[in-house]
């Protein structure tokens, strides 16, 4: 069994790439489509951190607006509200309140 050395990423990757050995070029035609399309693929952080954002943001509207409708079914259940007065509050219809109340 040949003898292996343990490379550093860094150095791994040019000795990967060198004109002289192209250990690669094998796996590059192989993979040819996918290598392409990474390479033609620009990787922009600034880009991917405002989605993550703004996805974090969605997520957290939602558990405001299902924490909201809790709320409002439970003053119901207590009756501190009427359905009525619950679902005008709320912005929901008395159907929608009444369809989560029922759950």
């Amino acid at each position: 069994m040949p003898e292996q050395t343990v490379l550093e990423l860094k150095d791994a990757f040019i000795e990967g790439v060198d004109p002289e050995d192209w250990i690669i070029k094998d796996y590059l035609m192989i993979n040819k489509s996918e290598v392409t399309l990474m390479c033609l693929t620009e990787y922009n952080e600034a880009e991917t951190m405002q989605m993550f954002k703004e996805e974090g943001r969605e997520e957290g509207r939602k558990e405001g607006r299902e924490e909201k409708i809790r709320i409002f079914v439970d003053l119901v259940n207590d009756e501190i509200l009427t359905i009525e007065e619950a679902a005008k509050r709320s912005g929901m219809t008395e159907e929608e309140l009444k369809s989560r109340i029922a759950k």
